[in-house]
């Protein structure tokens, strides 16, 4: 189990775990905990979906699911794990998550970055952008962060929003870094999805407010419903 320090994080980890046990929606495992490399293995590739639960590796290619003690000497925003893009300077490499939602109601994807290597770091970025599973349809604009050029500083990332149209929704994580063939790594961790209101059946609304983009690592540690 996972602790937060700080009033914001307290805020928006109570909107998630209501939000789940109220809607239903079995969004899980946004620290990447579980199930956890085992032993001496800090790093393995990611291919599919056996390795990181509930997660699926939607278009293969430089992913990596990771821990503390890893060669880059990166440690996870909080607890132990972390899933890394970019490795052996393959880009474009895709992580998604389907889980079920409320029609009609607006959630706020909320999420960390750091790079981890980078050569020429001012064209790192990732690509967030929620999907329709029945109709495959876009739910909102794609929304593009870019990696600050520091290693190893967790910064938030632009929060992104949309409204589920179905009981059903992809949520896509795209290594969206322009320069292919460079050593130029980046990690995410930490991601939270909040719904904020609406929706069918005239359900209460919940909303939260996301942690300040100043804060760091050594400010947080997370807590959640699992």
């Amino acid at each position: 189990m996972k602790t937060i320090r700080i009033l914001p994080f307290l805020i928006i980890a109570s909107a998630f775990c209501s939000g789940a046990n109220l809607y239903g929606a079995p969004f899980m495992n946004g620290s990447f905990e579980s199930p956890g490399l085992p032993g001496a293995t800090t790093s393995e590739a990611l291919t599919g979906s056996d390795i990181v639960e509930g997660w699926d590796v939607a278009i293969s290619g430089g992913l990596a699911y990771v821990k503390n003690g890893n060669a880059a000497g990166t440690d996870a925003l909080a607890g132990t794990h972390f899933v890394e893009f970019g490795l052996a300077g393959e880009t474009g490499g895709q992580l998604s998550q389907t889980f079920a939602t409320v029609t009609g109601m607006t959630y706020e994807v909320v999420f960390w970055v750091t790079q981890t290597q980078g050569e020429d770091p001012t064209d790192q970025a990732v690509a967030v952008e929620a999907f329709d599973e029945d109709f495959g349809l876009s739910l909102a604009p794609v929304v593009e962060t870019p990696i600050p050029p520091h290693e190893n500083q967790w910064s938030q990332g632009t929060a992104y929003r949309f409204t589920a149209s179905s009981t059903s929704t992809r949520l896509t994580f795209t290594d969206a870094t322009a320069t292919a063939d460079l050593p130029e790594n980046w990690a995410l961790d930490g991601v939270v999805v909040v719904p904020l209101g609406g929706g069918e059946s005239g359900k209460t609304s919940i909303s939260s407010s996301p942690p300040p983009s100043s804060m760091t690592r050594t400010d947080v540690a997370w807590n959640w419903c699992s």
